[in-house]
């Protein structure tokens, strides 16, 4: 069984290695959608258990917007279609202070319920280190 630190640590590192790709995502998407960012909605909804990798469900998208994950995470911007270490999430906010967005990051433990947000934009106090939700 892993421990919190090593499923954490796994998560830590899938967002270390993609980073880069859902800036680029995000950048693109605004600029082509009058400085609107791109939601993805919770894949998989079912977070991963005890350091199991799950498969993202990439055709997922919320009502309001036609672009599902397989659609903008594409060519060299491509995210991994198996064994992800997390239930990821994206969410978009345009605020007092402006445009942003996250990226929330959940596995569940002993009947617990972890995650993380990891944030870009000016409301800064979106981003969240690892903390028990349930």
């Amino acid at each position: 069984m892993a421990t919190h630190a090593q499923i954490q640590a796994a998560i830590d590192n899938f967002w270390t290695n993609h980073q880069t790709k859902f800036v680029g995502v995000q950048n693109d998407y605004a600029a082509g959608h009058s400085g609107r960012y791109w939601q993805g909605i919770v894949t998989p909804a079912t977070p991963p258990d005890d350091g199991a990798l799950v498969n993202p469900v990439l055709t997922r998208k919320p009502t309001d917007q036609p672009e599902r994950w397989i659609d903008v995470f594409t060519g060299g911007r491509a995210l991994p279609n198996t064994n992800w270490p997390a239930s990821i999430s994206v969410d978009v906010y345009d605020g007092p202070d402006g445009k942003g967005w996250s990226v929330t990051v959940t596995y569940t433990k002993g009947g617990e319920t972890w995650s993380r947000t990891f944030h870009v934009g000016p409301e800064t106090w979106r981003e969240r280190p690892w903390e028990k939700v349930s």
